[in-house]
């Protein structure tokens, strides 16, 4: 189990080990990361990803870089296809920060079930409305050192698999003419079946499920 201390460090937290944040103590039901590979990318759509370019909300390299071609298209990290199921609500989290020369973050649902959100990193606050036909709620969290991270809820609307998607964007535009300098970090995506984020969760080749605390 995750946590963020007192310090602003990601921490896992060894069984019967309590978690405590600035806050108090963390206590949580069990959740499951649909996201795999959660803290790495492969090719995407006119970008260039470098994974293990950034210090992590952890304390180790692992954020990746994302940085745009010189295309006039859509740009964004390789997609994930996982599977929802209609009437549920899910919140898709991210841990993101400011490249040198920064776009902005789209945080997208992209097919069958539509929302999305774009968040500016430099400022540490959205850009326009959050939107989509299925879209809830957003929120943001500053975790210290220039990271933040963000996070949208939705209800699917179709029990079907659905492309879940980092994207970079000029402003509120999704579809621009890159620089091919400019782009973001991120690192640490979830996606939970949940109103409201939970602890993060790593995943690499398949899904992972953190246990309740008990008490």
């Amino acid at each position: 189990r995750t946590y963020i201390d007192k310090a602003g460090v990601m921490q896992t937290a060894e069984i019967d080990e309590p978690r405590f944040l600035k806050q108090g103590l963390l206590i949580e039901a069990g959740a499951t990361n649909l996201y795999t590979y959660s803290e790495q990318w492969g090719a995407g759509s006119r970008v260039t990803t470098t994974n293990n370019s950034g210090d992590s909300p952890r304390g180790d390299k692992t954020m990746a870089l994302v940085v745009e071609d010189t295309a006039a298209t859509e740009h964004y990290t390789q997609d994930r296809n996982i599977v929802l199921t209609a009437g549920t609500t899910y919140c898709y989290s991210v841990f993101v920060k400011a490249h040198t020369s920064p776009r902005n973050l789209y945080l997208r649902v992209a097919s069958g079930s539509t929302a999305q959100a774009f968040f500016d990193p430099v400022t540490g606050d959205w850009a326009g409305n959050g939107g989509g036909t299925e879209f809830v709620s957003r929120g943001i969290e500053n975790t210290g050192n220039g990271i933040y991270r963000i996070w949208m809820t939705f209800t699917a609307a179709l029990s079907q698999s659905t492309v879940i998607r980092l994207q970079l964007a000029n402003g509120v535009t999704a579809s621009y003419t890159g620089d091919g300098v400019s782009g973001i970090y991120v690192w640490g995506a979830q996606l939970e079946e949940s109103p409201f984020p939970t602890s993060y969760i790593k995943t690499a080749a398949s899904t992972a499920t953190r246990a309740p605390d008990l008490w």
